[in-house]
């Protein structure tokens, strides 16, 4: 409290707050607890961030008293989640095509050398919803460049169709 008073002070016009030490990696849950306490305390707007996947999540931390929320990680997994949490319907995310569009971003908007790093991160967690992560996830890292990646997605949807389309259900 005392740090980010500071800070507050000095003039910053928000917070984002990740409540969890570098320490606790990803093993233990963001405390959002803290969150509602800077937000108590502090008179300026606390973006609350860490392990935010769901509209439930969003609301809960909502109501703690964040004024926004952040999301990372979760956006690499699961790049649809802004679908999922300003849908109202059901659908399904064809994750092929999401695959593919992240390529052609990278190639497109991306220095050459950050292309295979940034890949390899992304695909780091988007893979992690399949049948078969890791046989996907290390030949996208071994793959040549994205179009060795886009054929590598492509065969593995082919031979697991269960995996390509995600279903999402309504916002609740």
């Amino acid at each position: 409290l005392d740090f980010c008073s500071a800070l507050a002070a000095a003039g910053a016009d928000f917070l984002t707050i990740h409540p969890r030490t570098d320490s606790q990696k990803l093993r233990r849950k963001p405390r959002w607890e803290l969150i509602a306490r800077l937000a108590a305390d502090l008179s300026l707007p606390i973006v609350a961030n860490g392990d935010i996947r769901s509209s439930d999540d969003v609301s809960a931390l909502l109501k703690e008293g964040a004024s926004a929320v952040m999301i990372g990680r979760e956006a690499a997994r699961k790049p649809w989640v802004f679908s999922v949490l300003h849908s109202a319907s059901a659908g399904s995310i064809d994750a092929l095509a999401v695959g593919i569009r992240f390529l052609e971003l990278a190639d497109t908007l991306l220095p050459p050398p950050w292309r295979k790093p940034s890949s390899r991160r992304f695909f780091e967690y988007y893979c992690e919803q399949f049948s078969f992560a890791h046989h996907v996830r290390c030949s996208l890292a071994s793959s040549s460049d994205s179009q060795a990646a886009k054929a590598v997605l492509a065969d593995y949807f082919a031979q697991v169709p269960s995996d390509r389309f995600i279903e999402i259900g309504p916002r609740s």
